[in-house]
């Protein structure tokens, strides 16, 4: 039991099975602004985030936040202190940090992932349907769309319809992909 502590967590899992043909692809990994530092890199993610190649994004976000954004992964449920955040303000995509969720949408899920009721806008996410297969744990019987920023195309997490509560769909999202501000 001791040296459970020692072991190193994977705070990642998942990966899209479908996505594998283009990670293989060193051209995916190009850059387009080459010459700029991360502070440069990240006002033209803010004003110009399609016009990012992933090399960009690589050097711009951890390689956790790169797993899950771009490669489409998930944390491991438990692993965001996000996940126990009550305070109020708000969820930002930790891209392109465009605003998605208010702290007034967030609830204590049980499930391991930051749970929203709802975005601030409709449009500020896109949902399409989820063709990778769900990670240990999920649950495959409730239908689920994938969400993501509909600024950057960043991938933030999952829509469950599972609850007669409010309009019944959560948001699932993954705490690497949001940053948080204090209000």
């Amino acid at each position: 039991m001791f040296l459970l502590n020692f072991l190193p967590i994977c705070i990642v899992i998942g990966f899209c099975p479908s996505l594998n043909d283009l990670v293989t692809s060193r051209a995916l990994y190009r850059e387009n602004f080459t010459n700029m530092d991360i502070e440069e890199l990240r006002g033209v993610a803010k004003v110009l985030p399609n016009g990012l190649e992933w090399g960009d994004w690589q050097r711009l976000l951890s390689r956790e936040q790169f797993q899950v954004a771009r490669m489409k992964c998930n944390e491991n449920p438990f692993t965001s202190p996000l996940t126990r955040t009550s305070e109020k303000g708000i969820f930002s995509c930790t891209s392109c940090g465009s605003n998605l969720f208010l702290s007034q949408s967030k609830y204590t899920s049980g499930y391991g992932w930051p749970a929203f009721y709802h975005p601030i806008r409709p449009d500020l996410v896109t949902k399409r349907k989820d063709k990778c297969k769900p990670p240990p744990g999920w649950f495959p019987k409730f239908s689920r769309l994938e969400v993501g920023c509909s600024k950057c195309g960043a991938h933030l997490g999952h829509e469950f319809n599972i609850s007669s509560k409010h309009d019944g769909i959560r948001y699932f999202i993954n705490g690497l992909a949001l940053d948080f501000t204090r209000k």
